[in-house]
């Protein structure tokens, strides 16, 4: 068979502008990757290590240690999941999974599964309020959300409704430095069926600052979040065109 082919000039400059584009995608990957890093390294060293007080990176006029405190101090409630699934889908309060978490959120239900209050009061499901965290209490330990709506999930996750002296962005950084996953790990290590039970949450020590360094944290950590968000999604997306030069 044939196949249409344009002239010399217009296959030269096609040819250049994917050339230009599989570079731009190169660049932008390379900027991804390098955000990454930045994170991973800022949580080690803007968090203390191991039963430590003081990070190894600080902000001025932030000198005093840590306070070593259990999780039953840091939140107000600890809420448990029923195991059972909805049976009907209808209503208005999503049903969500691990896959609905969308960078340091969940939302909804990405795949429309709602549930209506006649459901969560006859199944007696537990509702998790806005402005709380989820963590992976099974699975893949150390997975954790902030909820920007009241929701329903399952036994994947644990729901941590924080008290009015923590920043809900800073515990969401906790929950993601390499010693609180160290400590969920550790937990979970003596379970046959691989969970973490809520008084094991609760009596979980870890350390913090002040409210004042947990929003200085928190700010450092959301920032780098949102330009990941940025640059997961298309380059184009970016603010960027071919021609933008």
């Amino acid at each position: 068979g044939t196949i249409d082919l344009p002239t010399i000039n217009e296959q030269n400059k096609i040819s250049n502008l994917l050339d230009r584009l599989d570079l731009y995608i190169t660049l932008h990957q390379r900027k991804l990757n390098n955000l990454k890093l930045k994170k991973k390294a800022l949580l080690q060293k803007l968090f203390p290590k191991n039963e430590e007080r003081y990070p190894e990176l600080r902000f001025p006029g932030f000198t005093d240690a840590w306070e070593q405190r259990k999780l039953i101090y840091i939140f107000n409630d600890f809420i448990v999941p029923m195991r059972d699934k909805p049976k009907v889908f209808s209503g208005t309060t999503p049903w969500t999974r691990i896959e609905d978490i969308e960078g340091r959120y969940i939302n909804t239900s990405l795949s429309g599964q709602f549930v209506s209050d006649e459901t969560i009061k006859s199944m007696n499901l537990k509702v998790i309020p806005k402005g709380s965290l989820i963590v992976s209490a099974s699975a893949t330990f150390g997975v954790v959300a902030i909820v920007n709506n009241d929701l329903i999930t399952n036994q994947t996750f644990i729901g941590l409704v924080p008290n009015k002296d923590f920043d809900i962005d800073f515990l969401y950084s906790l929950f993601e430095a390499p010693t609180t996953k160290g400590k969920l790990l550790k937990l979970s290590a003596g379970s046959t069926i691989f969970y973490i039970a809520r008084e094991s949450f609760e009596n979980l020590v870890l350390s913090v600052p002040s409210k004042e360094e947990q929003i200085k944290i928190s700010k450092v950590f959301k920032s780098i979040d949102d330009s990941i968000t940025l640059h997961q999604q298309e380059p184009f997306l970016c603010g960027n065109s071919v021609n933008g030069g």
